[in-house]
């Protein structure tokens, strides 16, 4: 046989593929672009049946060796049931003979019955969380209305270190020069040392600063709001829904439920399955006087907005913060969020290339770590809730992802992180 069959079987709950055929440089390729489907569809248990494989080459076998440091990357299971006498000698003479054989049944017992249990009616899983600490300090900077309004003034200028465990969105620019982020501010995100943003200066991609620990050059914002803390939760869920996914309100109620408050701060790493989306692509000289940003027709050339779901399929990493309740003070930095309920919120998006979500990474720093120091950040923007009576994109929505969350305070402005 000079060509190779992959037949999907289930087999006691376990989908395994049966290659059969030549495993040459050319199937390679194409035995790998089904692996990375599997994953992309969210199967992290990757087993293969290569006993009717006939013939394996340096390109099956570098194949293989990416899927292992994949997996283990992102805390998945990939082993090789069954292999033709020819294969198994390859792979001993490669040192990889260790691939053929059946895991722990007791490991993959405990996968599947993790998920059953947790089955809802809400069209998403809660596969794990990890309950604990306390609320999360809340803050805020700056006053939107002198953005939208056109009208800013030196008093408008706030300068952010961003360490540790601070998370915070707004308008800004890396560093501490004002007249940088009166040139240049746009949409940032900073998950504590790493600093994103989109500058509004008609540059296509975003900029960026990945530091570690408390080595940041911290953000001159013009206005922005951030939560500092331990989150008290960290859960993975994916959407029964595989088309659509699922809308971001629907998630951040039932997070709400499940840390017990109308308030809460996240960071979440997901697949998307579409979101609408704003930026900022064109930021007025503020000193010569009061333009307002919304006006029409100048608004179609500040501002880029989803005309249909973007980014499917793309790896979104969003913080923000959400509230049902909204105190006093906050009203201008919070916008609607879903269709009949009272969420409002806020959230920035740092979108990357797809890759399969980290499962089992406890640590939100180094969770960003990894995330951010092997990929390159596509663009920066904000999560929009489009209420208008068109056939735009309502909201964003999502396939699968991990997210570390929990309830915040809201009675503390204007304090220094």
């Amino acid at each position: 046989m000079t060509n190779l069959e992959i037949t999907k079987k289930d087999r006691d709950g376990i989908q395994v593929l049966e290659i059969a055929g030549r495993l040459d440089a050319h199937w390679a390729d194409h035995l790998g672009n089904v692996l990375d489907q599997e994953i992309m569809n969210g199967n992290y248990h990757l087993c293969l049946d290569l006993k009717d494989t006939n013939y394996i080459s340096s390109a099956g076998i570098r194949l293989l060796v990416r899927v292992v440091k994949k997996m283990k990357e992102i805390n998945g299971l990939f082993y090789i049931l069954e292999a033709s006498e020819i294969v198994a000698s390859t792979l001993g003479m490669v040192g990889m003979l260790h691939l053929i054989a059946k895991p722990d049944k007791t490991i993959v017992d405990n996968r599947k019955t993790k998920k059953q249990e947790i089955l809802s009616d809400t069209a998403w899983n809660i596969l794990t969380s990890f309950p604990g600490g306390k609320k999360m300090e809340s803050r805020f900077w700056g006053d939107p209305a002198a953005f939208t309004g056109g009208k800013l003034y030196d008093q408008d200028f706030h300068f952010l270190p961003f360490s540790g465990k601070s998370y915070g969105i707004g308008l800004g620019a890396i560093g501490n020069q004002k007249e940088e982020v009166l040139e240049r501010a746009g949409e940032f995100l900073a998950l504590g040392p790493a600093l994103m943003f989109k500058p509004a200066d008609g540059r296509s991609k975003p900029d960026y600063f990945i530091g570690y620990t408390n080595q940041s050059p911290g953000m001159s914002v013009l206005y922005g709001m951030a939560f500092e803390g331990e989150p008290s939760h960290r859960v993975d869920f994916e959407s029964s829904d595989k088309n659509e996914g699922t809308s971001f309100s629907e998630l951040l109620l039932t997070w709400m439920d499940i840390c017990g408050s109308d308030s809460l701060g996240l960071v979440l790493f997901a697949e998307s399955a579409g979101v609408s989306a704003a930026s900022l692509v064109k930021l007025y000289d503020f000193r010569e006087g009061g333009k307002d940003v919304f006006s029409f027709p100048g608004i179609r050339d500040s501002f880029k907005v989803s005309t249909e779901p973007d980014y499917v399929h793309q790896l979104m990493v969003v913080t923000g913060l959400a509230m049902k309740n909204v105190p006093a003070g906050w009203e201008a930095f919070v916008r609607p969020i879903g269709i009949g309920n009272a969420l409002k919120g806020h959230f920035h998006a740092a979108v990357l290339p797809f890759s399969p979500i980290i499962r089992g990474e406890e640590n939100l720093e180094s969770m960003i770590q990894r995330t951010f120091s092997e990929t390159q950040i596509e663009d920066v923007i904000h999560l929009l809730y489009d209420d208008r009576e068109n056939d735009a994109v309502r909201e964003s929505s999502f396939f699968k992802g991990s997210c570390w969350f929990g309830p915040i305070r809201t009675d503390r402005k204007e304090e220094v992180l």
